[in-house]
């Protein structure tokens, strides 16, 4: 569409409401090459700001080198590229001044909120990096206790091992005492003796057993084991009446 220049700083429209059209330097696919060819004056449809998008009535503009790689086409076609490839053309000029003249979906809310926008991403990333930090922090912690615990199984099953053993001989040594009693070689004193040693050492092979369990326990419970005890459970009675003695 031909242009009439002496026309083409005149808008009939109001800031905030776009004309139909508008005239601009265009480069078409079809006309890329030399520059003085590829720009054409054309009178084309004003496009409407999408979200985020402004529209500037530019009052000024220069032509500089990207224009002309622009119209040549080289080293890469700007053709399909840009926010508008939809259109099939691409508009000269760059290092432009004018007037916002329309406003997008967003535009008010990204130029009055960026401070906050950016603070409240420093703040996310900072979240991130505290809950980063808390996750290996509870990592390591659930590490060391499971190599507490281990520690702790084995420890305690050495131990019964060896109260087991203190156990037997001293259930060994009250029944010599036993036989010794009855034959009249020792007194009665003797007798007691090595059966409180014998009560003792089955005392603490009891005490020994249940650390052990307590281990497994506290071991299941650092590699993330849980139970929830149901309510006829809790209200179970020991039936000590027929229990074998």
């Amino acid at each position: 569409m031909a242009v009439d220049l002496t026309q083409v700083s005149r808008v009939d429209t109001e800031p905030g409401e776009l004309p139909e059209t508008m005239a601009a330097w265009v480069i078409r696919e079809e006309r890329q090459g030399e520059p003085k060819d590829a720009f054409q004056v054309e009178e084309i449809e004003v496009p409407e700001p999408g979200a985020f998008e402004v529209i500037v009535r530019v009052m000024a503009a220069g032509v500089n080198y990207n224009n002309v790689w622009a119209a040549l086409g080289k080293p890469v076609s700007v053709m399909k590229y840009g926010d508008h490839p939809q259109y099939g053309h691409h508009i000269g000029g760059s290092d432009a001044s004018g007037v916002v003249w329309k406003v997008g979906a967003g535009v008010t809310q990204a130029i009055f909120d960026g401070g906050r926008i950016h603070a409240q991403n420093d703040l996310a990333q900072a979240q991130q990096q505290e809950f980063l930090a808390s996750y290996r922090k509870t990592v390591f912690s659930a590490f060391q206790d499971v190599e507490t615990s281990l520690d702790l199984v084995k420890s305690t099953t050495d131990q019964l091992a060896l109260v087991e053993v203190q156990t037997k001989a001293s259930a060994e040594a009250f029944r010599i005492s036993e036989l010794q009693y009855r034959e009249g070689t020792i007194d009665i004193l003797s007798l007691l003796t090595n059966q409180q040693a014998l009560f003792s050492a089955q005392q603490i092979l009891v005490q020994v057993k249940l650390q052990r369990l307590e281990a497994h326990l506290s071991l299941y419970n650092a590699l993330g084991g849980g139970w929830d005890q149901k309510t006829d459970d809790a209200n179970y009675k020991n039936q000590l009446d027929w229990w074998p003695l």
